[in-house]
């Protein structure tokens, strides 16, 4: 009895190993970090001003998400990658 005990418990911990190992999907609305997009430089007032821009601007590539979800779900897309290096770039010159 005790030897059909073990492929369970064989089983459990491949579970609980393959589950602790996915990759959690990122919050784009709370994301402090988007891809390829450069933040060096701004103060925090000024990087929380792109991340609300980012948040709230549509991404041009009829994704029909905003720059922040799209550089988060989509980061090959040269869109909205282009259009947030502008919003940074204005947000820093103001």
């Amino acid at each position: 009895m005790e030897f059909m005990r073990l492929p369970l418990a064989l089983a459990m911990l491949c579970l609980m190993t393959a589950s602790a190992q996915a990759p959690k999907a990122v919050d784009w609305k709370k994301a402090t970090n988007l891809p390829q997009v450069d933040f060096s430089g701004l103060s925090v007032a000024e990087r929380t001003a792109v991340l609300q821009e980012l948040r709230k601007r549509p991404c041009l590539c009829s994704c029909g998400m905003t720059l922040a979800e799209c550089r988060i779900k989509d980061p090959n897309c040269s869109d909205s990658r282009g259009l947030a290096q502008i919003v940074v770039k204005a947000i820093s010159e103001r």
